[in-house]
């Protein structure tokens, strides 16, 4: 049986982390449609992880024959050393929404907050474990 919820929805402010300028990465949707390509060639159906680096300028991945692949990203942390592992796939997912989305996190391990050039709009994405 399905019934309608008419007017009342979850408070969805308690499962959202709070914004966070700790871990910090601007992400185009062309270099992860580009990287998402080139690792789809060899790895059907796998989500694989791919670590951001604001620091070090860099998000790469590591295909399942051990070659790595890595591409320019822009974005800062507070502490040096820091990185965060997410989807490729979930993140490309994004690239069909936006040409461009800020990911944003607490810190290693932790829920990132996305955002879009779009004030209203706002997705949580949770980290894969490394």
């Amino acid at each position: 049986m399905i019934q309608g919820i008419d007017g009342t929805y979850p408070d969805y402010t308690r499962v959202t982390p709070p914004a966070s300028d700790a871990f910090t990465a601007h992400l185009s949707a062309s270099a992860l449609s580009r990287l998402r390509t080139i690792a789809s060639a060899t790895c059907y159906g796998r989500s694989l992880p791919l670590r951001l680096d604001p620091d070090a300028g860099r998000m790469s991945l590591t295909m399942p024959d051990g070659v790595d692949l890595s591409i320019a990203l822009q974005g800062q942390t507070t502490k040096d050393g820091q990185t965060a592992t997410y989807s490729l796939a979930l993140l490309s997912e994004f690239a069909r929404i936006a040409p461009a989305f800020t990911l944003s996190s607490a810190g290693r391990g932790e829920p990132a907050r996305i955002v879009t050039e779009d004030p209203e709009a706002l997705w949580v994405l949770m980290p894969m474990r490394d």
